[in-house]
């Protein structure tokens, strides 16, 4: 790379060999120092001597002017070609820190969208577990209460007793479908079973914590305290009779 004194000491090199030269204002050039001719300087008049000039002087000269020229305008493209080349390197520097960063601020969003969408789904299975449960036990109460006439009340001995009461000649259902655990993989519910064997209420073989810790409605106050899922018990409870007083 030229620094402004070498620049200024090319120029006045590439300009050394016209000194010799005199401008006319008739565009005639004349050496000076050619020794062509007897006189010196620029002809005046249009019918005056017109001198000769040393070809090999002028065009020495004009091709050192554009040799400097050539080599001014390389010298300054070759500083171009530095400068956009540590430019690009250093934006390549810079893209490669911005992928990366991307990649950790995007490794985070999808970290917490996961979660969100981990919870959302728990929540969901937590509203379906409580209402599927509710209805098999309202089906376990309705099956318990109409009890054919001459007839004990009891409790079915399975879950498919109560798409079918078996106790009825005709087709009695208290329950549309069996449904299923929402929140286990096989689906199957726990039973509970009164002293006589008859099934009195369900509740999920889960071992896993309920986000919902409140809110329940007053039958089902006591899930509050519940651990796990399986703490959920969904049981029907028979009504206290009250002794009549005389």
């Amino acid at each position: 790379m030229l620094i402004e004194k070498d620049k200024m000491q090319y120029g006045h090199n590439m300009l050394r060999p016209l000194k010799n030269v005199q401008f006319c204002s008739r565009s005639r050039t004349i050496p000076q120092d050619s020794g062509i001719g007897q006189q010196s300087g620029c002809p005046s008049g249009r019918g005056a001597w017109t001198p000769r000039v040393n070809a090999k002087i002028l065009t020495k000269g004009i091709h050192s002017v554009f040799r400097g020229l050539k080599f001014e305008a390389d010298t300054e493209i070759g500083q171009k070609r530095m400068f956009f080349k540590d430019l690009m390197s250093n934006r390549k520097g810079f893209t490669l820190l911005g992928v990366l960063a991307f990649l950790v601020v995007a490794g985070i969003a999808l970290t917490a969208a996961s979660k969100y969408w981990s919870t959302v789904i728990k929540r969901e299975k937590e509203e379906e577990l409580l209402f599927r449960g509710d209805q098999i036990k309202s089906a376990i109460t309705s099956y318990y209460k109409n009890t054919p006439k001459g007839k004990r009340p009891s409790y079915p001995r399975n879950l498919e007793n109560l798409l079918r009461d078996p106790r009825f000649l005709t087709v009695r259902r208290h329950l549309r479908k069996i449904y299923k655990d929402p929140v286990t993989e096989d689906g199957t519910w726990g039973l509970i079973r009164d002293s006589k064997g008859g099934v009195k209420g369900v509740f999920s073989k889960s071992k896993a914590k309920p986000i919902k810790m409140g809110n329940f409605s007053k039958e089902y106050e006591d899930f509050e305290k519940a651990k796990t899922y399986s703490d959920w018990k969904f049981v029907h409870k028979k009504e206290k009779t009250k002794k009549k007083t005389s």
